[in-house]
């Protein structure tokens, strides 16, 4: 029998060797669904990490309802990791959160709140290119003219948080499982002609640094 999602958000923290932020991650994305006044459920994907992050994970989502926790033996790569958690989604929409405590309390507030105002919703990182070193400000340029060759759209921004419609990546075989799946997954939400809205969220500049969410990637 198929399962009827409820309308609400699942949120999938994934996380590669990040046993300095997984756990304030959790406490801050806690802390902004509650302000959100939104249905919830946050699955920690532990993505083959080397270090004590499993370990935390399970001591994080031990007697939590709202927690589930998830353990990829190898690092199968962010694309793949919310794929399987739209599986297991009980919610409409599924939002993905790097669990380096990259992303402002108030930045996953904004993200959540704007559940259900559109088919989906972009967030645009509207600090990023103040904070990151050149490299990053190339690349983030560069993934949005990419987007733009496969859309036809050019947007603020294509590879930030994103809130997805669940039932679209649970039947959607994800083809780009690397860093950009997301320009994958964007470019499904307009062939399937969804709407969309674009909120500003923030980074933390002291972490945004240290993060290994572009080393979570498809061997």
């Amino acid at each position: 029998m198929k399962k009827k999602l409820k309308f609400g958000l699942s949120v999938v923290l994934t996380a590669l060797n990040e046993e300095k932020f997984i756990e304030k991650t959790v406490k801050k994305t806690e802390e902004a669904l509650k302000c959100s006044k939104i249905q919830y459920e946050i699955f920690i994907v532990d993505d083959g990490s080397k270090d004590k992050t499993k370990l935390i994970a399970k001591k994080i989502g031990k007697n939590k309802r709202k927690i589930k926790v998830i353990r990829n033996k190898k690092n199968l790569g962010m694309g793949k990791s919310i794929k399987i958690c739209s599986m297991k989604a009980n919610y409409k929409f599924i939002l993905l959160v790097p669990g380096d405590d990259s992303f402002t309390k108030k930045a996953i507030i904004n993200l959540a709140s704007a559940v259900g105002k559109a088919d989906f919703i972009i967030g645009y990182r509207i600090n990023y290119t103040k904070i990151v070193f050149l490299f990053r400000k190339i690349t983030f340029f560069s993934m949005k003219v990419l987007a733009f060759f496969l859309t036809g759209k050019f947007l603020k921004e294509v590879n930030g948080s994103l809130v997805y419609p669940t039932y679209v990546i649970k039947k959607y075989n994800l083809k780009s499982l690397r860093y950009n799946f997301s320009i994958d997954l964007l470019n499904l939400m307009f062939l399937h002609n969804l709407n969309y809205k674009i909120v500003n969220v923030y980074m933390n500049k002291k972490t945004v640094y240290n993060t290994n969410a572009a080393t979570l990637s498809e061997e």
